[in-house]
């Protein structure tokens, strides 16, 4: 989530923070304008972004005159390159994207000395003509051993999901989100219970209030119901 200042204000929207690569890799065709690519990842590269089509519906009132035009994100001026097909939401599918900036500007964004310890990103590709799961798996877990330190455990390094519909839920944040879950509905479980309770006394002390007209009402015939 961060800031984004056009015409209209400042107002927060959701970005996915992407390589340069990411469209091409999805085989996505922009509806207006064009994606970024591999230059964008450069650390001095003009900042790049790509519209949601909602996103240009909503707040450009889908104006073809947006490409080129400059906005600020969290601050920072980024030009619009491009606008996502309708169809398009991003490969999270845990929140639609409004926006797509470049991964190289994710220090800038974050403002904090852990970015470079903090595990972000998640990895997606395509498997290649005749290569299993398996096989990329394997191939991935020779090239994770070269670049750190042996696992205490017989654990693959590389895992391969195959998963059409996006990355769900990142690995990173599974087991935090998973606990602030379960921490919610227990709350919200605790709040059930407290309301029943408080419901539950009202149409008591109402009943015992009504004892001498419901003694009546039973020696003149009427049922429980």
């Amino acid at each position: 989530p961060l800031s984004l200042a056009g015409a209209d204000g400042a107002r927060m929207a959701q970005a996915e923070l992407v390589s340069g690569n990411y469209f091409e890799t999805l085989r996505v065709a922009p509806y207006l304008g064009q994606f970024f690519d591999a230059s964008a990842d450069r650390a001095r590269a003009t900042p790049l972004t790509v519209l949601s089509h909602h996103l240009w519906r909503q707040r450009f009132q889908a104006d073809p005159a947006v490409i080129g035009r400059s906005v600020r994100v969290n601050g920072r001026s980024v030009l619009i390159a491009g606008v996502a097909p309708p169809e398009f939401v991003g490969a999270m599918q845990l929140v639609a994207a409004d926006l797509c900036l470049p991964a190289s500007i994710y220090p800038e964004l974050a403002r904090s000395g852990d970015v470079e310890t903090i595990p972000m990103f998640g990895v997606m590709g395509r498997l290649a003509d005749g290569v299993s799961a398996n096989d990329a798996a394997a191939q991935l877990t020779s090239v994770a051993a070269r670049l750190r330190p042996a696992p205490v455990t017989d654990a693959p390094l590389g895992v391969v999901i195959t998963a059409a519909a996006g990355f769900g839920v990142p690995v990173a944040v599974r087991g935090t989100i998973l606990m602030l879950s379960t921490f919610i509905y227990i709350m919200m479980a605790l709040l059930m219970a407290v309301a029943c309770a408080n419901v539950a006394a009202l149409v008591l002390a109402r009943g015992v209030g009504r004892t001498r007209e419901i003694a009546v009402r039973s020696a003149l015939g009427a049922s429980r119901l």
